[in-house]
């Protein structure tokens, strides 16, 4: 399983199953080094200096098995910068 890091959302990403509004998400992506980050932060860990980074949403809820593919959200990063979550 590894370690995940936490990114904490201004904006909770609504759940399209039940209309849950998650305020963080969790990732392997950015270093694994078990850090809570907001937009804005620098990624100190991050393999990816500049880019786009897809994970897959998943609502704290549990029943996202529902859905036969958790949707798409999108880690921007520019210049080891999290500048977006959408």
């Amino acid at each position: 399983m590894g370690m995940f890091d936490t990114i904490m959302l201004d904006e909770g990403l609504v759940c399209p199953v039940c209309g849950h509004a998650e305020t963080s998400i969790q990732t392997h992506e950015l270093g694994n080094s078990l850090d809570t980050y907001r937009v804005g932060m620098i990624l100190p860990y991050c393999p990816v200096m500049t880019g786009v980074i897809r994970e897959q949403f998943y609502c704290s809820k549990g029943h996202h098995k529902e859905q036969e593919k958790s949707p798409d959200i999108y880690l921007v990063i520019w210049h080891t910068i999290l500048v977006g979550v959408v």
